[in-house]
């Protein structure tokens, strides 16, 4: 094989090798590295990243392989805290969008094609040269904005973002006077990989890859526990947030693929802060009922929920040296596949406390259902099995607890312990925590039988106190199986 890959450098060999241009710029230290020529086809490649706007302002990071998949370097986007009262207190959200870990399906990814067609390059780099970009497509990439440091260089994500639902920095958003971090998912791993410079190979099509998602996750608490990360907002004055080790609570969340970046980073984080900080998590549209007892008649890569988390561990593994929840792997030694079904760590391996939404209806989780029911029934199990699931996970003392004792004792010994909190709207939404309709609007009973929405319920759980000895609040749109309840979803 001939590499064309050095740092920060992605190139691609399909038959011929293309030439490729390498821009360095020093200003807001981004690195910029294309493939040019025929490898982009027409499309949207740059469809579903954050809307420009000023609620929050981007940071670029950096550091020892601080990369994103085509070596550009990985940002964040920050607001300091803007009522006193909450001032120590942090949200980070992890931003999701699928991911890929064989060639042809990054490939796809990159080009906004094939099996990704709702995804792009914005999903695996942070800056394009507008000479590479104008040389195909007549239009601008949608969301991103052209900037310098000469007039005209470069297409880069946004200086700044808008916030919505649990972003919002609206004053009926109760997170909105907290210090709010919102991380950029350019990685492809969902926030899980360790490995720079992977080649992978479809037929003749060859190129190297890096995959950094833990990396970046990393360099992001790092950073912001320096306590001199500083944005400036435009036309504003510089603004410093404060150190993150002093932070009093933090809030980890992510919504699809940054959902499960908070299963596999949930409990690092909270080994890498002091001990007297209080860190929960909020794992959102990443809880598709387990599989384990599900009917494998369909047309999955594998016959059997052994063979098919076989090899998903396998690719995690040897694509994206993948580093998931430690506790999963230090308790399967002999099953280290069962680390690779997210389901099983979501019930089984996080001690950190955590909230847990899930649509009954989610219109990319019952995908995955399809291959297990015949096409009448599958909608229908979908939600029956997504209902017992969060009544299961809200259930804390009838079925979570009795799992693993190493586990337990960790959670014993956790003073700001509190049992899981759920909620179950059904919606047919996939992501909840960052749509103003899906956060603050959507209504499910609550376990008085009044009103609750994904807002009310997830504020509620955060203040509520810690203790072993109580159940958390049933949440969900379920009062038994396969019976939804009132509902209201907003139009």
């Amino acid at each position: 094989m001939e590499t064309l890959v050095r740092k920060r450098r992605i190139s691609v060999k399909v038959m011929l090798v293309w030439a490729f241009s390498t821009l360095c710029f020093t200003a807001d230290a981004f690195a910029v590295t294309l493939i040019s020529g025929t490898l982009f086809p027409p499309g949207n490649v740059t469809a579903g990243g954050p809307s420009p706007g000023n609620d929050l302002i981007r940071y670029v990071l950096g550091g020892a392989n601080v990369w994103c998949n085509d070596g550009t370097l990985p940002v964040m986007y920050l607001r300091k805290w803007t009522n006193a009262d909450d001032q120590n207190k942090w949200l980070i959200y992890l931003e999701g969008g699928g991911g890929c870990n064989q060639a042809a399906e990054c490939y796809d990814r990159w080009i906004g094609g094939g099996v990704q067609p709702n995804y792009g390059l914005q999903k695996m780099s942070t800056s394009i040269s507008k000479a590479d970009w104008d040389a195909l497509y007549p239009s601008p990439p949608n969301g991103w904005t052209l900037q310098g440091p000469g007039a005209g260089t470069v297409y880069r994500v946004p200086p700044g973002i808008q916030g919505h639902g649990i972003l919002s920095p609206n004053a009926a958003n109760p997170f909105a006077g907290w210090n709010v971090v919102y991380a950029y998912y350019c990685s492809s791993d969902d926030w899980s990989g360790q490995i720079s410079n992977k080649t992978l190979q479809n037929g003749a099509q060859q190129y190297d890859i890096h995959f950094r998602g833990a990396t970046i996750f990393d360099a992001i608490i790092a950073q912001l526990q320096t306590g001199a990360t500083v944005y400036q907002p435009q036309g504003g004055n510089q603004v410093t947030m404060p150190d993150l080790d002093n932070a009093a609570m933090v809030l980890l969340s992510g919504s699809s693929g940054g959902g499960n970046g908070v299963k596999h980073n949930l409990d690092h984080l909270r080994s890498m802060l002091p001990l007297n900080i209080t860190v929960r998590g909020v794992i959102d549209a990443a809880g598709t009922p387990t599989r384990e007892f599900l009917p494998w008649i369909g047309a999955f890569p594998a016959d059997s929920y052994i063979n098919y988390f076989t090899n998903e561990w396998n690719l995690y593994t040897t694509v994206w040296n993948h580093r998931g929840d430690q506790s999963c792997l230090n308790l399967n030694p002999a099953e280290p596949w069962r680390c690779a079904d997210p389901t099983h760590v979501l019930r089984h391996h996080i001690t950190t406390p955590f909230f847990h939404r899930m649509d009954l209806q989610d219109k990319n989780g019952i995908d995955s259902f399809i291959t297990h029911f015949v096409p009448t029934t599958y909608q229908y199990e979908f939600a029956v099995h997504t209902s017992v699931q969060l009544h299961e996970i809200a259930d804390w003392l009838g079925v979570l607890a009795p799992r693993y004792p190493p586990e337990i004792v960790t959670i014993k010994a956790d003073a700001n312990w509190l049992p899981p909190g759920v909620y179950g709207p059904r919606c047919t939404n996939h992501e909840g925590l960052i749509g103003a309709k899906t956060f603050g609007q959507q209504q499910v009973p609550g376990a008085d039988g009044s009103s609750m929405s994904f807002s009310d319920a997830l504020i509620a759980w955060v203040n509520s106190g810690p203790g072993l000895d109580t159940l958390s609040p049933e949440l969900v749109t379920t009062s038994g199986i396969g019976s939804f309840g009132l509902l209201q979803c907003p139009p």
